[in-house]
């Protein structure tokens, strides 16, 4: 079966998400990949693509390869992808995320495409969106999206490549894309109260070196790893026994961060802040949950909690790739 992939800024980085769903499917698709926009922080271990970001040209590609179906991830993807399935007759998938699909509160407005969603969406050519539970209701009374057409998914994690029970190593990281709702500031504040521990930052661009400068100018103790590929990752993740990863408490647009269940995977503990309620959702018993950062010091002190540990293990398991994968290919 023929799957053409249109997706954005591709190959990012951070796009483990992408990376991941494809490597899973691989095997049993013949997959192309076009992408509409250039990364600011290009993966090198990506898979083959073309950068084609003019539609007529797209349809050209469509014309050659001859697809079965069509996928792209991100609802600002809708309207391309909706245009191009309805000019080539090819039904489409889309998987949509958590930064596409929340309100910010902050800005008290949501995002302007989803208001649009209704014309790209509830037509026969759409065989579902794959969506985050928490979104359902966002995406249905203000996108007016169909809800037969919302499949509700958990985030794309190839938890196996970080499985890993081995021990350790001391550190406390955070990682993720350097932009306003991830407050990595609040990483830099956190290594102030803990002055004899390690803290290492794996962020990519955007704000890098605005945290970078706050980090020097307030005596904050954060070392800046640089970019890591995805294939190295693992070992990173086994240097630390923490993952505190942060986000702004006000603007309430994290999501469901792949990192949490790639840190259970490696036995490394997750504190995550409660942005919503569906937090607790998504961490279960199998790490911790905050509103403060400060309230996370003590916990941070003392010795790891290795029955939580064990159970993060396995919790990881049931988000892995593999156990999810079905969700989207029964689509097709």
């Amino acid at each position: 079966m023929r799957v053409l992939y249109i997706v954005k800024n591709y190959p990012q980085l951070s796009q483990s998400y992408i990376k991941s769903e494809i490597n899973c499917l691989i095997k049993d698709f013949q997959i192309e990949i076009i992408a509409t926009s250039v990364p600011n922080t290009p993966d090198v271990e990506c898979l083959p693509y073309q950068q084609i970001s003019d539609e007529e040209k797209i349809i050209q590609h469509i014309e050659r390869f001859k697809p079965d179906i069509i996928h792209g991830h991100y609802l600002l993807m809708a309207k391309v992808i909706s245009s191009v399935s309805k000019k080539t007759n090819i039904p489409f998938t889309i998987r949509a995320h958590s930064f596409d699909a929340l309100k910010n509160e902050m800005a008290d407005d949501f995002p302007s495409h989803i208001s649009q969603l209704h014309e790209f969406l509830n037509h026969d050519l759409c065989k579902g969106v794959l969506i985050f539970p928490f979104t359902r209701d966002l995406l249905i009374r203000i996108g007016k999206v169909n809800p037969n057409k919302l499949i509700d998914a958990p985030p794309v994690v190839n938890t196996k490549h970080f499985f890993d029970k081995t021990p350790n190593g001391n550190g406390i990281m955070n990682t993720g894309a350097c932009i306003p709702k991830k407050s990595m500031e609040t990483f830099v504040s956190l290594s102030k109260l803990l002055p004899n521990d390690t803290f290492n930052l794996y962020g990519l661009g955007h704000d890098i070196n605005k945290i970078a400068a706050l980090n020097k100018e307030i005596g904050g103790r954060v070392n800046f790893i640089e970019p890591t590929l995805y294939s190295q990752m693992p070992r990173e993740y086994k240097k630390h026994r923490s993952l505190v990863y942060t986000a702004n408490m006000q603007m309430k647009t994290v999501g469901w961060p792949m990192a949490v269940m790639e840190a259970m995977a490696s036995g490394t503990m997750v504190y995550m802040p409660e942005v919503r309620p569906d937090i607790k959702d998504y961490i279960g018993d199998a790490g911790y949950v905050y509103k403060d950062v400060r309230d996370i010091v003590e916990l941070l002190k003392a010795p790891v909690d290795m029955k939580k540990r064990e159970m993060a293990f396995n919790y990881s398991l049931k988000f892995d790739i593999s156990a999810q994968i079905s969700k989207l290919t029964n689509l097709w």
